[in-house]
């Protein structure tokens, strides 16, 4: 599950900028206001939607246009570099 998850392209950038953003406005945080921390809001909304991102690489179904259900490629993302 977790390979098929750090193969998805999107999700790896939208791990990534996650980290990056929340590693950001916690040092902001922490030298401008160390009294009243609030880093951690930002960090639980937007976990919140990477958990939802991961979920729907990990566990969804391709559907088509009729509305039945296809096998997801396990490849997907190969289509995006041709």
């Amino acid at each position: 599950m977790m390979e098929r998850l750090f193969r998805d392209r999107g999700f790896v950038i939208h791990a990534a900028v996650y980290l990056g953003v929340n590693v950001l406005l916690a040092v902001i945080d922490v030298f401008t206001s160390p009294e009243s921390l609030w880093f951690y809001w930002p960090l639980l909304g937007w976990g919140l939607g990477l958990l939802g991102h991961a979920y729907a690489v990990t566990h969804a179904a391709a559907t088509a246009v009729d509305g039945s259900v296809m096998e997801q490629e396990d490849n997907a993302d190969q289509s995006h570099r041709s």
